[in-house]
């Protein structure tokens, strides 16, 4: 039970900054491309300690969650999850990874780097440039 608790304390004794809490998903942009905000994207991101739960809601009130850990570098934000297997609209494989599809407005896959333009108390503002030379900003408001 002690573990439990240890593993669940809202910030450990140690302060984690503006992260702490939960961000959701209210826009993003593509090459300076501003997305629609009225999407519905139902992705969000909740920082304690160091772990960071990537929430994506579906249909029919599912949704599909991962755990995983982070770091703040200087401007840089690293998200790991390591138990994530990407591949083009397959089903769940086991109980132990997770198969997603990769078309999803907010990426998710076993190590994503964010540039932080923005972090404040309401406004997270990150980005990233893939592998195409496409730059992606995702703009996240806190919910608590």
């Amino acid at each position: 039970m002690s573990v439990y608790a240890l593993c669940s304390c809202n910030q450990n004794d140690g302060y984690i900054g503006h992260l702490f809490g939960i961000w959701s998903l209210a826009g993003f942009s593509s090459d300076g491309n501003e997305i629609s905000e009225d999407m519905g994207y139902g992705y969000s991101l909740r920082f304690q300690s160091n772990v960071v739960q990537y929430v994506q809601n579906l249909p029919h009130h599912d949704s599909q969650m991962f755990i995983g850990s982070w770091q703040q570098i200087s401007d840089s934000l690293i998200l790991e999850f390591p138990d994530i297997v990407l591949r083009h609209n397959a089903p769940s494989v086991n109980d132990n990874i997770t198969v997603i599809s990769q078309e999803v407005d907010f990426p998710i896959e076993p190590e994503l780097r964010f540039k932080i333009n923005t972090l404040s108390h309401s406004v997270l503002d990150i980005a990233r440039t893939t592998d195409s030379g496409e730059e992606l900003r995702y703009y996240f408001k806190k919910l608590n």
